[in-house]
């Protein structure tokens, strides 16, 4: 069992959006379910605002021979790996924005907390942190 195994089931939290000024520019409680059907890998997130509102995204993935993860959504593009006991390393792009690109740290604290640091970059200069 490999460690995006330990990341299967619902997570949830808090996301905070952070400018490249250190500056609070969003925040929404958000879940993510995570599950795996063989090498497929499933995610789901909803995202819900104080105000109101709510999104819901799902991304796919398949796991190659060495465990990477490629994944296979018209808006998500890139891979996933685990780099070390307890960290994944994400990176991706949407094919419709071409100039941003997301870099993400995940960290499995244990079986049931983990912590998650997104970097956005957009034209080749940190647009965000989440």
């Amino acid at each position: 069992m490999g460690l995006f195994d330990d990341h299967i089931g619902v997570w949830c939290g808090t996301h905070v959006v952070i400018d490249s000024q250190g500056r609070e520019i969003d925040r929404f409680e958000a879940t993510v379910t995570c599950r795996r059907e063989g090498d497929r890998w499933i995610q789901t997130t909803t995202r819900a605002w104080p105000d109101g509102r709510a999104k819901e995204s799902e991304f796919f993935g398949t796991f190659d021979a060495e465990g990477v993860l490629h994944y296979e959504h018209p808006h998500v593009v890139g891979h996933g790996r685990d780099v070390g006991d307890q960290n994944i390393v994400s990176v991706w792009k949407d094919p419709d924005r071409p100039s941003v690109s997301y870099a993400a740290l995940i960290t499995l604290l244990n079986r049931d907390r983990r912590v998650r640091t997104t970097q956005k970059i957009e034209g080749g200069k940190l647009a965000a942190r989440i």
